[in-house]
């Protein structure tokens, strides 16, 4: 996120790192040729949750409490830090996974779903201020796979399905219809082969 002119940076590792980067010859890219000054990504805002573009079997929602900059393989909400944490509680939920297996719509290789801005703004959440706030160390748990829940997912689901007010039948139901929205998509991929 350097703003500088090379002429600025006289001296310094950024200008190093800079002049590596030409010498491989990054700023003839076309993602970057065409910028004032090639490194530059110009001004952003820090956000505090971004959500992968690209869904294979899960939709993943990032929180960052100090906010951060993500790049355009996410979705991102700029929204109120009050409300960050628990409405990625909320996106991260198996709930949340039933609406993403329902509304992307574009399949890639493999069955992956791509989900574009329009659709991520039409997708149904629970209203975040119905949730509890969690240890946010939740969200940093490794096994975040929506087929085989860990500790941590089941630890959020149960916020999600309680203020629902969600049975054990009703929350069983929303399992497997996630788990039966992903096995077709990767069952239509695997049908379509190539010539």
């Amino acid at each position: 996120l350097c703003h500088a002119n090379q002429d600025e940076l006289a001296g310094t590792g950024a200008l190093e790192y800079i002049r590596w980067g030409e010498a491989q010859g990054y700023h003839t890219r076309a993602s970057v040729k065409s910028r004032r000054r090639w490194y530059d990504l110009g001004e952003q805002d820090n956000v505090y949750l971004g959500m992968n573009n690209l869904v294979g079997d899960t939709a993943r929602t990032f929180f960052a409490p100090e906010g951060m900059l993500f790049t355009h393989n996410f979705q991102v909400f700029h929204i109120n830090c009050d409300i960050a944490e628990r409405l990625c509680t909320a996106m991260n939920s198996t709930m949340f996974q039933l609406m993403v297996g329902a509304t992307g719509v574009v399949n890639y290789g493999g069955g992956v779903l791509r989900i574009e801005t329009y659709e991520n703004a039409k997708m149904p959440v629970v209203l975040p201020n119905l949730l509890p706030e969690l240890d946010v160390a939740v969200f940093n748990a490794a096994d975040w796979d929506v087929l085989t829940p860990s500790a941590a997912r089941r630890h959020i689901d149960a916020a999600v399905y309680n203020a629902l007010g969600l049975t054990p039948d009703e929350r069983a139901a929303v399992h497997a219809g996630v788990t039966e929205l992903v096995a077709n998509r990767k069952r239509r991929a695997g049908s379509i082969s190539s010539r």
